[in-house]
């Protein structure tokens, strides 16, 4: 699922910058404002999702991987976000640092922190928007 998503926002990109490109040549006096603001907005999704897929899916695997750790070797810091993030992070770096193994799990880290980003996108999409009390149940 992460090397779908991953390959699928690249395209996506791609194809909003020649959907842009011919916007600007077809617009005539408004390409300047179209060039300003539709690759303005373009650099900052690609970056943010190359920051997501980069740093973010790394985090997301760290957490989950750590957690399960933490729960059965010192369940009193289970709750403790902060040092199961830490603890996670600090697992990834050693294990990343062992030459052709580091490399495989960094691949596969990323590969399952984008899908797991993504099914929880979709999970977050799907739910009821929650609607805002009426003044008579109030």
């Amino acid at each position: 699922m992460g090397l779908v998503v991953i390959i699928a926002g690249y395209v996506g990109v791609l194809i909003l910058a020649l959907g842009i490109l011919l916007g600007i040549a077809t617009l005539g006096g408004l390409s300047d404002t179209v060039f300003g603001i539709g690759f303005s907005g373009l650099g900052l999704a690609l970056t943010a999702f190359s920051f997501l897929v980069g740093y973010g899916s790394k985090l997301v695997v760290a957490y989950l991987v750590s957690q399960l750790a933490v729960q059965r070797l010192t369940p009193q810091y289970a709750g403790n976000k902060a040092v199961v993030l830490v603890v996670g992070v600090v697992l990834y770096v050693i294990i990343r640092g062992i030459p052709l193994l580091g490399w495989l799990v960094g691949v596969a880290v990323t590969l399952v922190g984008v899908g797991a980003m993504w099914l929880a996108f979709r999970e977050w999409r799907a739910r009821p928007a929650a609607t805002p009390p009426t003044a008579a149940a109030a």
